[in-house]
């Protein structure tokens, strides 16, 4: 009864649910009905019939949690319909993107969606999700997984990864084997992540199309919004320190500009700015570098941003924003949205504003509008 809801919300259609809801129901309802009466033989001093019925109980939810993940494995059991197929075209067009920005200390995650185009450039579908780097183990968990089920996400169009950092990119075979990207995108220096040779065998193995990323790059995504990749270049040499390997993005939506620096430092932002690299934009999302350096004050006043979203963490010490850094954006007039503070940042953008607004903190929004 419940398949068009679940099909809508979580866009799949189970095959074996049919199957699996006879065996799995009866027994999860004697589960339910030996738990009730275990408490009234407890209840009347029977205590060791009760541990009996509790051990019982014990093995068949045990059972039932193991028929579930039989059901659950079975090859082509359940597939993604297109999303045409569970969403109806509108003749409104979407207010825009949104990007929800996940940081617990260093460890990052970025999930942007757009609507899609239907099937006339005047309707559109349901938005297409893309993840920028997926966290560690622990942030995909607690925080990625959490936002993805809310939203019914259970594909992907993409995942980047920004560079070999295990707390970018650790949780990169769960996201491989649960969302299954269509695209993989990542920089063409060296990733020397523990858990890099395990990505790319799951890529291999997948068959997912992989890309390696070099400045002057640009990925459409509409006719409005594209990404534009600014470092590194061809021909950079390999650095020693992860951080150092950082891809450098930047969203265009409209005349919306967002940066994405994630833990690159001096080198990278000394190079940027060496190389005349028009880094104007609207709001500025960065991370820290291993060496504790970054957000030159030269390279600050390039990018101009009127708004920055910085991870910030007291262990360890170069995960830290230095007070006399806060100081000099404060003295610029920029609005810092400090992640540590604010827990998740939401941006929202359509072609005259710009929402940025804090999960934990409601009172702290700022919405730039296009004059």
């Amino acid at each position: 009864g419940s398949l068009i809801l679940i099909s809508w919300h979580f866009k799949i259609i189970s095959l074996t649910a049919v199957v699996a809801n006879l065996v799995m129901i009866p027994l999860a309802g004697m589960i339910i009905t030996i738990a009730v009466l275990s408490s009234l033989i407890f209840s009347v001093k029977l205590i060791w019939v009760s541990a009996l019925l509790n051990k019982l109980n014990a093995f068949l939810a045990a059972t039932l949690i193991q028929l579930a993940l039989i059901f659950s494995s079975v090859p082509g059991g359940y597939f993604s319909p297109p999303a045409d197929l569970l969403s109806s075209g509108s003749a409104d067009k979407p207010a825009g993107f949104s990007l929800q920005i996940l940081a617990n200390r260093g460890s990052q995650a970025h999930l942007f969606s757009i609507p899609a185009l239907g099937s006339t450039s005047e309707t559109y579908r349901s938005p297409r999700h893309w993840l920028l780097d997926c966290g560690d183990p622990f942030l995909f968990r607690s925080q990625v997984q959490p936002l993805l089920r809310t939203h019914g996400i259970n594909r992907l169009e993409g995942l980047f990864l920004s560079h070999g950092d295990q707390d970018h990119l650790g949780a990169t075979p769960i996201v491989l084997d649960r969302l299954r990207p269509r695209s993989y995108f990542e920089t063409h220096l060296t990733n020397r992540a523990r858990i890099y040779k395990e990505t790319k065998a799951a890529i291999d193995r997948r068959g997912i199309q992989s890309f390696q990323l070099k400045r002057a790059e640009r990925l459409k995504m509409t006719t409005d919004t594209e990404w534009e990749v600014l470092f590194p270049p061809a021909g950079y040499p390999d650095q020693p320190r992860a951080d150092d390997h950082c891809l450098v993005l930047r969203l265009r939506h409209h005349h919306w500009r967002i940066l994405f620096t994630f833990d690159s430092g001096f080198a990278t932002e000394k190079w940027l700015l060496e190389n005349k690299t028009d880094l104007r934009s609207h709001v500025w999302v960065k991370g820290q570098n291993v060496d504790g350096v970054s957000g030159l004050p030269g390279f600050v006043d390039a990018v101009k941003p009127e708004i920055i979203v910085a991870t910030n963490a007291g262990y360890p010490a170069f995960e830290r924003i230095p007070a006399e850094w806060i100081s000099g954006i404060n003295r610029r007039g920029i609005e810092l949205f400090d992640l540590s503070q604010t827990g998740a940042v939401s941006i929202r953008g359509s072609e005259s504003t710009l929402l940025v607004e804090s999960f934990l903190d409601p009172d702290k929004k700022v919405e730039l509008e296009d004059h």
